[in-house]
């Protein structure tokens, strides 16, 4: 993790395996995104379980570390696998020095994402594979053209990230703006002592910055136009949401869901009080103190859900690493 003067928000310490929870053999996996980017995963697995793979994708800025509790949990559960990945330039993705394609925020989705959908179908050719994403790793399904091998998928805290729908507006659009695309320029990268989370390349976080400065965000991009598929999703769909986000309020994450108009919506909002705490926020939900909250997001799922075949790429396992080491 990179070094940073504050403590960082993310829960980054590995699951423990004490006899309780160890249900899941772990192991670091080495696989390309559809363009050929090497990105790095932890995959947790128990093969006897009797339900779906899981891809878990995670939100900006945001090391896969931080929901590896919640994968323990849903393979504890009955998921036959779930798959946790750094997208490019973030964690154990960082960009090589001789990569000479595209560092994009738009990557994450197109690309990696995909990638990782290939990766499960290869592993696990007769499961189901169902999706949950964080933030912006909900938001992007609709770039992913392997969008409708995921029989149901859940956003949590996914929002329509336009600074106007925030309650933070000034804040945000300052700090995005003032200080973190002049560090892009000036660096090269956004580092993280400056409080967005885990280093960003320039290039990210610019399109980032680009995005939340639009009332159509990624939505609308005509850049994004070849790729884009929300509306034509008919896949049920749960948005999860914590009352007190300040970022993915009510108005931006209903926005969301109106770009998702083919989608069978389930819409869940949880309170501080339903996990016993003070707070949850935007990236609370996947902290280990607030596993109360998982269950029935778990339940959903791994209800019943409809098998696809895409075709899948070629991974290199490497289970000697831990995910501590990745």
């Amino acid at each position: 993790m990179t070094a940073s003067s504050k403590a960082s928000p993310y829960d980054t310490t590995p699951p423990p395996r004490s006899a309780t929870d160890a249900t899941a053999d772990i192991a670091t996996v080495l696989f390309q995104a559809e363009d050929g980017f090497p990105l790095r995963g932890t995959l947790y697995v128990n093969e006897t379980n009797p339900g779906p793979a899981i891809l878990l994708s995670s939100a900006a800025a945001v090391r896969r570390e931080h929901y590896g509790h919640f994968a323990e949990a849903a393979v504890a559960a009955g998921a036959a696998a779930v798959l946790t990945y750094d997208y490019r330039g973030v964690g154990g993705s960082a960009v090589p020095a001789d990569w000479s394609g595209s560092v994009a925020m738009a990557d994450w989705g197109v690309n990696d994402m995909a990638g990782a959908v290939l990766l499960l179908r290869r592993l696990f050719p007769g499961r189901p594979l169902v999706g949950i994403g964080q933030s912006i790793g909900g938001t992007m399904l609709g770039l992913c053209r392997h969008r409708t091998a995921f029989s149901r998928y859940a956003m949590v805290g996914s929002a329509n990230g336009y600074l106007g729908f925030t309650d933070e507006k000034l804040r945000l659009f300052l700090a995005m703006n003032l200080i973190g695309v002049p560090a892009s320029r000036l660096l090269g990268v956004v580092p993280a002592w400056l409080g967005i989370g885990e280093t960003l390349p320039g290039t990210i976080f610019r399109d980032w910055a680009r995005w939340c400065r639009r009332p159509g965000f990624l939505f609308d991009d005509p850049r994004l136009a070849d790729h884009a598929g929300f509306g034509s999703l008919d896949r049920p769909l749960l948005s999860v949401r914590a009352s007190d986000d300040r970022w993915s309020t009510e108005r931006a994450t209903a926005a969301l869901i109106e770009q998702y108009s083919a989608a069978r919506w389930t819409t869940l909002e949880l309170g501080p009080a339903d996990a016993g705490t003070a707070r949850l926020g935007h990236l609370g939900f996947f902290r280990q103190k607030n596993a109360a909250l998982w269950p029935q997001v778990i339940a959903w799922l791994l209800a019943e859900a409809d098998q696809k075949r895409p075709r899948h790429a070629d991974p290199q396992v490497d289970s000697r690493k831990t995910p501590a080491s990745a």
